[in-house]
């Protein structure tokens, strides 16, 4: 289960690579107005393309199922009734609003702080989402095979919290070869987690694992929303990258750790089903 929902995950870097090393030339090329209005080109034939097999995809949907019913909520109460998967609600909206953090940042940082021109930056983010590309499926194969998946997210997060405590420390005086080194490790652990993130959250759901990992995509597109904007806030207010990355490292290392916290699989608190 984690090898395949690794592979799963990787058309979301794969998506961002073709940013980092299509729109920064676009970008310089029409201006980036217009090099936005480009991506909608290949949206718009996804749309068009996406309707030929729509019909086989609803097959089984119940046209007659009410939406908004009062059982929309019902995935939130697995919270409570898992101490594990509270752990990994935290991690989850840690790591995502992390990985997110990177992206954001990244090239405004390298291109204002560190020297980097806009090609250079875009580079740098390209290598991060590679990385992320090319760590999935080895996290997965290591999770079904050797190291627990909980155990391996753990690590995931001490390590990305030394990537994001350096990333915060880039300036000129840093070679190029070194940047892309933090950057291909960050992307490795704040890009390369979700695969094995959603296995666990499936592995602790039983039973009732769409609803787990339908919650646990809430929780980590929550943590996209959030860390991000208080991350701006922080840079804004302080008028500096390393306070901002630290704190944010800082968090993905401490609920990394609170995994590790969780009983033995045997003994753990499993939903009601």
């Amino acid at each position: 289960m984690n090898l395949v929902l690794s592979l799963r995950q990787i058309g979301v870097p794969l998506g961002g690579v073709l940013a980092g090393l299509a729109m920064v030339p676009l970008t310089l090329a029409v201006g980036w107005r217009e090099a936005l209005l480009w991506q909608a080109v290949p949206v718009f034939a996804l749309l068009v393309l996406i309707q030929i097999p729509r019909e086989r995809w609803d097959g089984e949907r119940d046209p007659g199922r009410a939406i908004l019913h009062r059982r929309i909520a019902a995935p939130l109460a697995l919270l409570a009734e898992s101490a594990p998967m509270r752990r990994l609600a935290f991690a989850s909206f840690v790591y995502s609003g992390l990985q997110l953090c990177f992206i954001s940042f990244m090239t405004v940082h390298l291109t204002s702080r560190a020297g980097f021109d806009l090609v250079a930056a875009g580079q740098a983010l390209a290598v991060y989402q590679v990385a992320g590309v090319v760590s999935r499926p080895i996290w997965g194969w290591l999770a079904d095979r050797l190291v627990p998946a909980r155990v391996l997210l753990a690590v995931q997060g001490v390590i990305m919290c030394g990537a994001a405590v350096l990333a915060g420390r880039f300036a000129p005086d840093w070679s190029q070869p070194l940047v892309l080194v933090v950057c291909a490790v960050a992307g490795a652990t704040a890009s390369g987690f979700t695969g094995i993130a959603y296995a666990e959250w499936a592995r602790i759901g039983g039973t009732r694992r769409t609803e787990a990992t339908g919650l646990g995509a809430g929780i980590m597109f929550t943590g996209v929303l959030v860390m991000p904007s208080a991350f701006a806030v922080a840079i804004a207010a302080s008028g500096e990258y390393a306070g901002a990355y630290t704190v944010a490292g800082l968090l993905a290392a401490v609920s990394g750790l609170l995994l590790l916290g969780a009983t033995a699989s045997g003994r753990e608190a499993k939903p009601r089903h």
